[in-house]
């Protein structure tokens, strides 16, 4: 026992959020509810009796405890009945019927069906058997008490009587049961017909029963009608029980006088049935005009209360039970026949949603409450007398609590079960049940019943914790005030009944005997509190209570008093007798605590629906319809955190249904049906759970990619749902949520759906990006950085796979140490196939444009899928946003959009990118270029020569376009010849581009790296030899610790160590293709062949010639790379200096600057507009200028770069 005591105070770590319902521990339990078979033990009558005095109470109540006893097993066996009939099914539908009399095999069929149906008729028959019983068992309880309680010696007890108010309740619940069990009569319909065509030696005795039992299934008022019938052949006396039974029930309901949900219920069916007990048929029996009994309260009892759960989802209205009362005004407590603001008035206290402002105040103090007396109780070793009282009263406040609670929820279920949703045209579609159930519950409705759940489920976890610390402390606690009282107050009454020979001496020392707890002879102490940890007996405390009841009832004859009799216990002893009698009621509520706790949790009914199917003949209803589904739906619907954070609740719902089910109504079908729809429930709910937990992180990641102002936008249009940023932290941190008796690992499960959830979104990014152009590279960077940043966000709260594994999965890069995936894949494809020879460089603001007349075939992309929104940004507020700012980044190509290649495919994707750039611009010059100087020198020969004295401008202009007018107007002067100059243009900028990422990349890593040097010596020292080593392969072999910090540091120094730009290795590459073209090359010198400058001037000034009215000019078609490509190729040739000499745009552009010398009369800047040209040639003179600004740009950097032979 020390060990077990110590075990208690161990806790587990667990920094899960309690947001689950409570599972109930194993526990060895006593023997405690024995059903006073012990009651003998408190016969007195023949002990230490003095004079006459035979002790009358005591013979009294060993007689009524014997029947008590008898009427508590009817009400076991009862409740059992009550299940049963509850989970009885019908199978007679199943059984295949005989066509015809002549069918060979009818009489095997016959056989068949009274095999299969035998043992169902077997169960109405006990069920029969049981209902006779059960009126012959209470009309024998009470023809054997009634005959002690004319002398009025005594009366009945307040056991008896609530022992007579449950047989009472049962008769109510067997013939309801008994009613809505109509497939019953079918069953024994088909059993009898089968029976009745089998041959005479097939028949047995049974059969001559049959009808006996049809006539108990057609009574649809069976127990109340023999209830009736029985007592008429009894005296009038027990009327005087049933009123007594009547004010008891009213005061019980009035001072909230119960525990268990079903209590309450119980005493106003009681109340009820014994209406119409004692309503006879003529005005004479008319219970309004009974004195004794209190109709004014009993009616406002029961208006307060027209409806009344029985089992599962059967509820039935008071109406019911009242209207065979003949006097009785039913119709104020029909609700069939009131108005409709009646009605609403009554529904109104129904609704939890009014009762959420009271109830929650009060619940966060009971709360509270139980916390401060969880701490004391982990926090002291012993608690004082004083402490345990409070621990006792904390925790029975929560009980009552938990019980008005679940009372709530089971009454506002059973108004709905009884007043479904309107029947209009629009309804007339839906099943019962739908309108009963999913159709019933409104957004108000659904929020306050989770509302409840979270708070009946929080205080039953609670109690659940502390039971096994507090019940031994109750147990002490509850035979120390029963002590106390004995060695106190009884005693010191007893005395004095002793000294002034008081009536009241038997019933005291009756009661001083059973419960004082001293020693033969020891010397009665009432401040010596007892050490005894075993609690006080059933029938022990029943006999204490019946004792006490006869000393200050004012039944009693003690308490009549007289003109010359004086009572034996005075107003203030009878409050102090009443205060302790009201209190050791709850004893054994308390005695019990663990069982207590449970049953004023048990909110099963919510999912039971067996009255529907039966009503409906339906075999299932969809899942759609349960209650546990809706309201789990309804939460992973909501927006509501508070609710959200109950998420789990309606899923414990099932555990009560299937707790009930095998424990109680002993179903194995029903609870194969109960788990059948928690697997599909528990699926779905996951998988929208799942859904909803990544696209919150979802959005909350893209939140942070908008600017300041956008946020506040979308943050005011609720775009995250109104939920918090943490709201979902408790249900990740759940890892033993218990259902159907599995502990599931909540954390574990959305761990793999956010990692699938994740890769789904990679590859949902990655794919956009392969069916759409180069300028969507920062849409794709854009959204994988908003998974990068979902992946930070959950990972903070879940195990997830690394973010670059991912990536590098759903990429399909081969290794770790290689970037080959998709991405780069379809960057070098867009580049080489779509870039290079559709875009247009603009050099004035270093951005590329889509052309506007293309000399290739289209690009073939994968369609681009409709995506959800959850996979790209969150929702499509969010999609809107992103949209509208990425939109205009997908016009062009800029510097933007290659720091975005750079960052997605890193130094050593920059590396395969100029690679294939490098292999695409060779093979343009070795092929393209060779074949377009070849055709060039076939058109235009290299002899043309310039005159000696032109005339003027337009002259010269007119002279040289006639001479290349064969390549001007050649049909592949622009498809082939400036398009593989484009091309190669564009190309180059490629490289260029890459190389400005690639430096701007290294700058921010040197500013790093000194960022670290200067914060940490010891790092200094370690980037100094790593310095020294020269690069990272050296440098890790060297002996230092490899870290994702260490690798990091080395990457960064592996490429700021590089020695030759990707622009200087694409320049070394063109020289080398240069030497091996045949058009250039003589003895493999370069300048030994034919002239380039030459043939590069004919193509220039052709370029520069103006295009037919309504084209396109050559810069709009080519743009600026056509002066990249003719200036790389001039420094590579080192003919830039010939090209200088005989560059005849430049002739003619001097020519022209000369022309407007001559002009000056005007202002300089007007002169240009007041030479007299031809439209052509003044184009031409824009496009020179022009195309010789950019060669001149261009032939300075290409310069730069260099690198000489």
């Amino acid at each position: 026992m020390t060990t077990a005591r110590f075990t208690n105070k161990i806790r587990l770590l667990n920094n899960s959020p309690p947001i689950t319902a409570p599972f109930h521990p194993i526990l060895i339990e006593s023997l405690q509810n024995i059903n006073l078979e012990d009651r003998a033990l408190f016969d007195y009558s023949e002990i230490n009796q003095k004079g006459n005095d035979k002790n009358i109470a005591s013979k009294y109540f060993i007689l009524e405890s014997q029947y008590v006893s008898q009427l508590n097993s009817l009400l076991l066996e009862g409740r059992s009945v009550v299940e049963t009939l509850y989970a009885f099914r019908s199978c007679g539908k199943a059984i295949p019927q005989v066509q015809s009399q002549d069918q060979s095999n009818k009489e095997e069929l016959y056989l068949k069906t009274c095999e299969i149906l035998s043992p169902e008729i077997n169960r109405m028959t006990e069920l029969m058997s049981f209902c006779s019983r059960l009126i012959s068992g209470f009309f024998e309880a009470l023809t054997a008490i009634i005959p002690h309680i004319k002398d009025k010696d005594v009366f009945p007890s307040e056991t008896f009587l609530l022992t007579l108010a449950n047989i009472l309740d049962l008769a109510i619940c067997l013939d309801t049961m008994k009613n809505f069990k109509g497939s019953m009569s079918n069953d024994l319909s088909m059993y009898k017909r089968a029976k009745s065509m089998l041959v005479k030696d097939h028949l047995d005795a049974e059969f001559n029963s049959l009808p006996k039992l049809a006539m108990f299934l057609a009574n649809k008022d069976f127990c109340v009608n023999e209830v009736k019938r029985s007592l008429s052949t009894i005296s009038n006396l027990y009327e005087d029980i049933f009123i007594d039974l009547m004010n008891l029930c009213a005061e019980y309901l009035e001072k909230g006088h119960y525990i268990f949900p079903n209590s309450k219920h119980t005493l106003l069916r009681a109340i009820a049935f014994t209406i119409v007990l004692l309503d006879g048929d003529n005005d004479e029996a008319d219970i309004l005009k009974r004195r004794k009994i209190k109709t004014d309260k009993i009616q406002k009892i029961l208006k307060a209360n027209l409806i009344t759960p029985v089992f599962g989802d059967i509820a039935i209205p008071m109406s019911s039970i009242l209207i065979r009362a003949p006097h009785w005004p039913t119709a104020k407590f029909d609700l069939n026949q009131m108005d409709k603001e009646s009605k609403e008035a009554i529904k109104y206290g129904y609704m939890l949603s009014n009762k959420i402002p009271t109830v929650d105040g009060l619940f966060h103090n009971t709360i509270a409450k139980l916390h401060t007396c969880r701490t004391l109780i982990n926090s002291t070793d012993e608690l004082s007398q004083n402490q345990v009282k409070l621990v006792y009263d904390t925790s029975f406040e929560s009980l009552k609590l938990l019980s008005n609670l679940s009372i709530d929820v089971l009454e506002q279920t059973a108004w709905k079960y009884l007043n479904p949703i309107d029947t209009t045209s629009e309804a007339q579609r839906y099943s019962i049940y739908e309108k009963a159930v999913q159709y019933n519950y409104d957004a108000n409705d659904k929020r306050s019943l989770i509302q409840y759940l979270y708070m009946i489920k929080s205080l039953a976890r609670i109690l659940f914790q502390i039971e096994q610390q507090v019940q031994p402390l109750f147990d002490i606690l509850i035979g120390n005030e029963i002590q106390m009282f004995v060695k106190g107050t009884i005693t010191d009454y007893y005395n004095n009944a002793i000294k002034k020979k008081k009536a009241s001496v038997t019933l005291l020392k009756n009661l001083r005997d059973c419960l004082l707890d001293v020693n033969m002879g020891e010397k009665v102490n009432p401040n010596n509190p007892s050490k005894r940890t075993d609690p006080i007996s059933g029938t022990q405390l029943l006999f204490a209570r019946s004792m006490l009841d006869l000393c200050f009832n004012e039944k009693s004859k003690g308490m009549k008093g007289g003109l010359m009799k004086e009572k034996s216990f005075k107003d203030n002893q009878v409050t102090e007798l009443q205060q302790f009698f009201n209190n050791s009621y709850f004893f054994s509520f308390m005695i019990d605590f663990k069982n207590s706790i449970s049953q004023s949790s048990d909110l099963s009914n919510l999912w039971f629906k067996e009255f529907y199917l039966e009503l409906s003949r339906e075999i299932q209803f969809p899942i759609s319809t349960s209650l546990p589904w809706i309201l789990a739906d309804f939460a992973l619907e909501t927006h509501d955190t508070r609710v959200l954070q109950n998420i789990f609740l309606p899923l414990d719902l099932y555990n009560d249904a299937a707790f009930k089910t095998l424990h109680h109504l002993k179903s194995q079908y029903i609870y194969l049906e109960i788990e059948a729809e928690v697997n599909l429930c528990f699926d779905q709910f996951m998988f929208k759970l799942g859904r909803k937990v990544f696209t919150h992180y979802k959005k909350l990641a893209a939140l942070q990619l908008l600017n300041p102002e956008t946020k506040y936008q979308v943050n005011q249009e609720n775009s995250i749902g109104g939920l918090a940023a943490n709201a979902f932290d408790s249900i990740l941190s759940q890892k033993q949520f218990r259902l159907l008796g599995r502990s599931i690992d909540i954390s574990s499960v959305l761990t793999q759906m956010m990692n699938q959830y994740i890769k789904h979104s990679i590859d949902v990014a990655i794919s956009r990006f392969e069916s759409s152009d180069i300028p969507s590279i920062i849409e794709l960077e854009t959204l994988l950085e908003i998974c990068r940043l979902t992946h930070f966000l959950l990972l903070s709260r879940l195990d997830l796979e690394s973010f670059d594994d991912m990536l590098m999965e759903i990429d399909g890069c081969i290794s770790p140490g290689q970037n080959n995936g998709r991405i780069l894949a379809h960057i070098i494809d867009e580049l080489v196939n779509d870039f290079t020879p559709n875009y247009c460089f603009n050099n004035s603001i270093s951005r590329f444009v889509k052309g506007s007349v293309f000399y290739t075939e289209p690009i073939e992309r994968t369609d681009m899928g409709n995506f959800k929104a959850m996979y790209l940004y969150g929702s499509k507020t969010l999609g809107y946003q992103f949209e509208s700012k990425l939109g205009s980044l997908k016009d062009f190509i800029g510097s933007n959009h290659f720091m975005s290649i750079y960052r997605l495919v890193k130094a050593q994707g920059l590396n395969i990118i100029v690679s294939e750039i490098e292999i695409h611009i060779k093979l343009i010059m070795e092929n393209s270029l060779d074949e377009v100087i070849e055709l060039v020198d076939d058109l235009c020969p290299f002899s043309i020569h310039i005159p000696i004295e032109p005339e003027n401008l337009t002259e010269m202009f007119d002279y040289f376009a006639q001479r290349y007018s064969p390549l001007t107007q050649h049909n592949n002067f622009k498809s082939d010849i400036l398009q593989s100059f484009r091309e190669l243009g564009n190309s180059l900028m490629v490289v260029f581009f890459l190389q400005d990422a690639l430096n701007y990349s290294n700058c921010t890593n040197r500013l790093l790296i000194q960022d670290i040097i200067s914060e940490d010596s010891t790092t200094a020292s370690y980037i100094n030899q790593l310095c020294s080593a020269g690069n990272s392969s050296k440098a890790l072999s060297s002996g230092f610790p490899i870290s994702q910090w260490t690798q990091t540091t080395a990457d960064i120094f592996q490429t700021l160590n590089k020695k030759t730009t990707f622009v200087e290795r694409i320049l070394n590459t063109m020289h080398t293709a240069l030497k091996r073209m045949n058009s250039f090359t003589e003895n493999g010198s370069i300048t030994g062949g034919k002239s380039f400058a030459k043939a590069l001037n004919a193509i220039q000034f052709s370029a520069s010639v103006p295009a037919a009215a309504g084209s396109r000019n050559i810069r709009e078609i080519f743009g600026d790379s056509l002066s990249v490509s003719f200036s790389a190729v001039l420094q590579i040739s080192e003919q830039a200096s010939i090209y200088q000499v005989i560059n005849l745009n430049e002739i003619l552009l001097t020519l022209f600057d000369d022309e407007v010398e001559l002009n000056s009369n005007v202002s300089i800047s007007d002169r240009k507009m007041t030479v007299s040209l031809r439209s052509e040639v003044k184009q031409f003179i824009k496009n020179s200028e022009w195309m010789i600004k950019g060669n001149q740009e261009w032939c300075t950097v290409f310069s730069a770069f260099l690198i000489k032979p």
